[in-house]
């Protein structure tokens, strides 16, 4: 990243603030304070700054305000958090939060398991609390990195709602609306939907299609009934579809190495194909004739009923359903052979069943039911909360794998249908006692039972009389167990102390856990393997302060996490070009690091926030990462080149956890640094035209990263092995090609908005990625996967 780049963000916000100052002066008595903001990070409102955990908050006019359409752009600026799409699935996101990848993502109080139901534009939002460490005690299953709670908005007492249109840049259209209607004087209902157009910013000369497009739409009702004065219901459904395509794509057009300007594709796989595209390499079912896209369909529906009968007891019954189906083709190389370091840049071949391409009609029904009791007792010295829940997934998975090694020939390597079932039940409790003004100790846990169910059936057509045999007759001859049960003890303890009015210190030592599973994207019985489930602590200390009559709040944390079992997941290519999904267990996972969040107003029409996040993540070692350490460096030593496809073969070092050079390898998405700047200015116009203009502009910026378990990667530079083989790239240093690594990123998000005084109507011109920086933010076996490119979006917005 360009010092100058870096410079133009800060100059930008400097220039607002800087700018205010006149307007300070004129107005020195209105000192406009922050605004308070509740959150239920704890399963009860309260002030984010009397919570004493690490959490983010954005409210719903800050979302819109910056134009925030998804979770990607809510999380991006957290400290120590990485997003980005799951390679392929525009649907789909992988959030890593201080180096771990357990974020459970829970949508009004239902967790949501399935990527695909949690990426949708955002429409009818309240606030979105981001909670960073483990959150098992009170969350349960999966969230041994943190959680991302969407609360969605409960529907008004009065009439009211908006009209939002936008255009952008690669043909974008975009429409949002919500209406809240009250029904007598103890009933309401609110109805709001999204819709979603855009060509797309790949352009494959290959087929002619457009790639990469964000499209789709969703429409929500919901509902708030007064049953008393002490008996309230909630309830909500929603329906979303989603095409988003995240494809893997080129800054220079593969079939034409001399055109740079844009984005590119060269897969010879289109987006409407024939019937049976794929029936004659023995596909079966209806993904045989699934063309190049991704399309996701989910139901969400919840359920609350709470009784208050006092303020010492408040019942909750919590339901929620939710059925997720999704059908995909997706070419994972672009039609051609993954980047070796004897072809770094494999020629475009415009093959029609792509290079390496995944298919998948699948199906997911979740059902949940928690029961919560919460209240304050003896005047407010107890607050307690605790509860029962149980929760089941069922899915069913259609999938196959088609390898082309090289031009028109194409292969199946897999046709198989996976069965998952997964029950969990759980109870759980936490109490904060109020010891004295100052002093509140929290003590919290859960215990979780989990039983897992896995089946698979080969559907290729003979398979008996194939090599290896029936998939399902293979992994019973190996042992791979088709239950795993197990059982978890989730204990959390803080104490949270007022210093001064403005200011409380915290600390907290909190345990969680991801759920064990098996390697279903697998394609061989050798690699359909069960991983075991990851655990792990965090401790935690910091202080949440407010200064100058709530104009500046100041977080700052420090933590230290300690893990065992450490899930990783990773996709390598094997000798042949055949692709290898597995999740790993690394034996621990080790990170220290500190957060800073500052907000302020620091003068009237001035918002200002400011994060930074350090870290120092690690892989803990055992015997054999130790042995493979050394038998890689012994082969390095006597002149073998890293890699599977090398001459002599060297398949210790850039595999696993061990790097090309011998080294234990650094966590995936764990930057060393993260910053974030950003600052808003209302400039009211002329008083007779009642009228706001609002500059504002959001800098973003990590440190460089690796997003492979191996860290492996191809650089300019020729090489030469023990054999005497002469390689064009190598896989050490140089200038980068294609892989893991990821150049440190900077990206500036700018905008300007122009409103009524009263808010009925608003305009607005943003961008984001201004810059268009270009870095990679995934990797599969040696394929990067790239941000998007600059996008511009013109909006006019009418509340009524």
């Amino acid at each position: 990243m360009s010092g100058r780049s870096l410079l133009h963000g800060s100059c930008a916000i400097a220039a607002i603030v800087v700018a205010a100052a006149p307007a300070m002066a004129q107005d020195e008595a209105a000192k406009a304070a922050l605004p308070a903001i509740a959150v239920t990070a704890q399963l009860r409102p309260q002030p984010v700054e009397a919570v004493p955990l690490a959490v983010s908050a954005l409210l719903s006019g800050e979302i819109e305000a910056r134009g925030i359409d998804d979770p990607l752009d809510a999380v991006r600026g957290i400290p120590n958090t990485v997003a980005a799409h799951v390679p392929g699935f525009g649907s789909d996101n992988d959030y890593v939060i201080r180096g771990r990848s357990g974020v459970g993502t829970i949508i009004d109080g239902i967790y949501v398991g399935r990527g695909a139901a949690t990426n949708y534009g955002f429409f009818d939002i309240d606030r979105i609390e981001v909670l960073r460490g483990p959150q098992s005690a009170l969350y349960g299953r999966d969230t041994s990195g943190g959680v991302l709670h969407i609360v969605n908005r409960i529907p008004g007492d009065r009439t009211s709602g908006y009209l939002d249109g936008a255009y952008g840049r690669f043909g974008t259209y975009q429409f949002r609306a919500a209406l809240d209607v009250p029904v007598g004087e103890r009933f309401s209902l609110g109805l709001s939907g999204y819709w979603r157009d855009s060509n797309g910013y790949v352009r494959n000369a290959t087929t002619g299609d457009r790639l990469n497009e964000d499209d789709g739409w969703g429409l929500r009702a919901a509902a708030h009934a007064k049953l008393s004065d002490t008996l309230t219901w909630t309830g909500s459904i929603a329906r979303m579809e989603s095409t988003s395509l995240y494809a893997p794509d080129f800054e220079c057009d593969p079939a034409a190495p001399a055109d740079c300007k844009g984005r590119f594709a060269s897969t010879g796989y289109a987006e409407t194909v024939g019937p049976n595209h794929f029936g004659p390499l023995g596909v079966s079912g209806r993904k045989a004739s699934f063309g190049f896209g991704n399309a996701a369909k989910t139901y969400l529906a919840t359920s609350r009923i709470a009784w208050a009968p006092s303020e010492a007891v408040t019942l909750e019954a919590i339901t929620g359903y939710v059925d997720t189906k999704r059908q995909y083709g997706i070419d994972l190389r672009d039609g051609r052979d993954a980047p070796t370091i004897a072809d770094p840049v494999p020629a475009a071949r415009g093959d029609v069943y792509g290079g390496y391409t995944i298919l998948g009609d699948t199906h997911f029904k979740q059902f949940s039911q928690e029961l919560r009791l919460s209240g304050a007792l003896a005047g407010g010295f107890v607050n307690y909360v605790a509860g029962v829940s149980y929760a089941e997934e069922d899915g069913d998975s259609d999938l196959a794998d088609i390898f082309t090694p090289g031009t028109g020939i194409a292969s199946l390597v897999a046709d198989r249908r996976v069965t998952t079932e997964t029950k969990s039940k759980s109870a759980y409790a936490q109490i904060d006692v109020n010891a004295t003004e100052a002093l509140t100790l929290t003590a919290g846990l859960r215990y979780s039972d989990e039983d897992l169910r896995f089946g698979l059936a080969d559907n290729r057509a003979g398979c008996a009389a194939l090599p290896g045999g029936c998939l399902e007759d293979a992994l019973v001859t190996a042992g791979v167990p088709a239950k795993i049960s197990d059982s978890f003890w989730s204990p959390r303890f803080a104490a949270a102390f007022k210093v001064a009015e403005n200011a409380t210190l915290f600390a907290s030592a909190a345990r969680g856990y991801r759920s064990a599973g098996w390697n279903d994207r697998s394609t061989a019985a050798a690699t359909i393997r069960p991983y075991t489930a990851e655990t792990i602590w965090s401790y935690e200390a910091g202080l949440k302060s407010t200064w100058f009559e709530r104009r500046v709040a100041v977080d700052l944390t420090a933590f230290y996490v300690d893990g065992n079992s450490a899930q990783v997941p990773s996709a390598d290519s094997w000798p042949g070009g055949f692709m290898l999904f597995e999740t790993f267990n690394a034996p621990g996972f080790k990170n220290k690091g500190m957060e800073l969040e500052v907000r302020a107003t620091p003068f009237t029409g001035v918002t200002v926030q400011a994060g930074a996040g350090w870290q120092d993540a690690k892989y803990k070692t055992n015997d054999d990462m130790r042995s493979q350490q050394d038998a890689c460096r012994l082969a390095l030593a006597f002149g073998s080149v890293a890699g599977w496809d090398t001459d002599p073969p060297n398949p210790w070092c850039g595999y696993g956890f061990v790097t090309t050079t011998g080294d234990i390898a650094k966590p995936m998405r764990t930057p060393r640094w993260t910053f974030s700047a950003g600052a808003s200015w209302d400039i009211w116009l002329p008083p007779a035209s009642g009228s706001i203009v609002t500059p504002s502009v959001n800098v973003t910026y990590r440190s460089s990263m690796e997003t492979d378990s191996a860290n492996y990667s191809l650089y300019t530079g020729s090489v030469t092995s023990s054999a005497g083989t002469v390689y064009p790239a190598n896989p050490y240093d140089g200038d980068f090609i294609a892989g893991s690594r990821s150049k440190s990123q900077l990206l500036v998000n700018a905008g300007i908005a122009l409103r009524t005084d009263d808010n009925f109507w608003r305009v607005s011109l943003e961008c984001e990625n201004c810059l268009n920086e270009t870095t990679v933010d995934a990797s599969l076996g040696n394929v990067s996967w790239l941000n998007t490119p600059r996008v511009w979006m013109l909006r006019a917005r009418r509340q009524f």
